[in-house]
């Protein structure tokens, strides 16, 4: 299952967080439709200027089909003045001694 990390660079953190708060039943929505669609993980993170949103899907097709096309998603990145188009990076895991 692949992580899919997020980046949203955001003209004001302040405000995408008010953004969220004021959209908490959208959230949660989207969140169960995630689910629907492959999602098992979805957290969102911040390093106190961008916001990230660390997914884990069953595949990254899933991901897309879903991120991509989602007017309610496009709307929520419009009011939180994302900057511009989310970068994705999407990680595979790997099988090695000494992981948990």
């Amino acid at each position: 299952m692949p992580m899919i990390i997020i980046e949203f660079e955001v003209e004001n953190l302040d405000s995408a967080m008010q953004v969220m708060e004021n959209n908490t039943y959208t959230l949660e929505r989207l969140a169960r439709d995630a689910q629907g669609h492959g999602a098992t993980h979805h957290m969102f993170y911040t390093n106190g200027q961008t916001v990230f949103a660390i997914d884990e899907w069953d595949s990254e097709v899933a991901f897309h089909e879903f991120f991509d096309s989602n007017p309610e998603v496009q709307a929520l990145m419009a009011q939180s003045h994302v900057r511009k188009k989310p970068t994705t990076t999407v990680l595979m895991p790997i099988k090695v001694a000494g992981t948990f």
